[in-house]
């Protein structure tokens, strides 16, 4: 059986870790066995070990952690690893010259701009991974057009790839248990948010957004699900107090089992000012819930304005507040996006179609 080495160098939780972590524990049943490195304890390392897979954990700190890529190569040798598929930046530098100097060729992923804005050396990065990477893989068109913009990279190894769910563990029988749980009552209209506290969230745009619409409708209450131990969420809890919000917009942390948070709402908001393929999205569209977006990143190439959702103009309060109001005006525009975005989901973001382009990517570079 052919050995993969995946390689990622963040904790987790997220869109990518979750990505990285349903790619290797999925092609366990095929041609493939995963071999894991990441670069810590926490939710990545928990989810792996439920799924009864034992990763190798080395600290990857540092401007360049030389005892790092000797560890890579550790293992790829005695592993006797074939193949190596990278996941964001950092890791994916390690990876290539890993690959390089045992020979290996690698797969390198990268997620969203914002796994790419601000770094340090990031035209010397990339000349590193174009020279060396035998595949790059973005999650969107949206994102290779704006990476091929930044920095020189060689577009022959470019391709993109949607990333997928499992679409039938969000076809869930929808609950009034949130209500219940935070002792709303039934009446009140649930909108769920799912992604970590983060800029790129803007979440800030959301609370504001949220103090328009709870003017006009008081039952309209706003649930964000995601990691949020960092100073930002700190920022954000002042400025719900400041809009007077605290009986509407509840934060409620990161939560294991999402399907059965979406079957709880009833409309998803994405407030987002840049994404890449998100999977929150893709998951909301498998769990039949009227969707409200952002323009930004890939999801021009993911929903359609008035078919599988409704899109509003990122950065912007008011456009987020006339997006909501429009949809829960009207009942027959929520059964329409509902339909279109779950077909939609179907056709493209299946899990099976991301994993058929992966095995199509390792099949041809193994051939070589």
């Amino acid at each position: 059986m052919t050995k993969i080495l995946h390689v990622i160098d963040t904790t987790g939780p997220g869109g990518a870790e979750t990505v990285f972590i349903e790619l290797l524990s999925r092609s366990r049943s095929g041609m493939y066995e995963p071999v894991v490195v990441i670069r810590g304890h926490g939710w990545v390392y928990n989810e792996l070990d439920r799924r009864g897979i034992k990763p190798y954990v080395f600290d990857a700190k540092g401007s360049f952690n030389f005892r790092y890529l000797f560890n890579l190569i550790k293992v790829i040798r005695k592993e006797k690893v074939s193949l190596i598929q990278a996941h964001l930046l950092g890791a994916s530098v390690y990876s290539v010259i890993a690959g390089f100097l045992t020979r290996i060729p690698v797969v390198v992923t990268l997620h969203g701009i914002v796994d790419v804005d601000n770094e340090r050396f990031l035209s010397a990065k990339f000349f590193i991974l174009s020279k060396l990477a035998g595949r790059i893989v973005l999650v969107s068109k949206d994102l290779m057009c704006r990476l091929k913009a930044l920095v020189p990279v060689n577009s022959d190894k470019l391709s993109v790839v949607y990333n997928g769910v499992d679409l039938e563990s969000y076809k869930l029988e929808k609950h009034k248990k949130l209500k219940e749980e935070l002792g709303l009552k039934d009446d009140d209209i649930i909108i769920g948010s799912v992604g970590n506290v983060r800029k790129a969230k803007a979440y800030d745009i959301l609370l504001k957004a949220a103090s328009l619409l709870v003017r006009n409708e008081s039952r309209v209450k706003f649930l964000i699900v995601g990691d949020n131990d960092n100073d930002l969420f700190q920022e954000l809890l002042a400025l719900r107090l400041r809009l007077g919000l605290q009986d509407a917009v509840y934060f409620l942390g990161f939560r294991q089992n999402v399907p059965e948070f979406l079957a709880g709402i009833d409309v998803f908001l994405l407030s987002s000012i840049s994404e890449g393929c998100p999977v929150s999205v893709v998951e909301a569209m498998a769990s039949e819930v009227p969707m409200v977006v952002t323009d930004c990143g890939g999801l021009s190439e993911m929903v359609e304005e008035g078919v599988t959702a409704v899109m509003c103009e990122p950065g912007s309060p008011v456009a987020l507040f006339e997006g909501v109001a429009h949809l829960l005006n009207d009942a027959n525009l929520k059964e329409v996006l509902v339909a279109n975005a779950n077909k939609e989901a179907s056709l493209r973001f299946s899990m099976e179609a991301m994993l058929d382009s992966y095995r199509s990517i390792y099949e041809n570079l193994l051939a070589r």
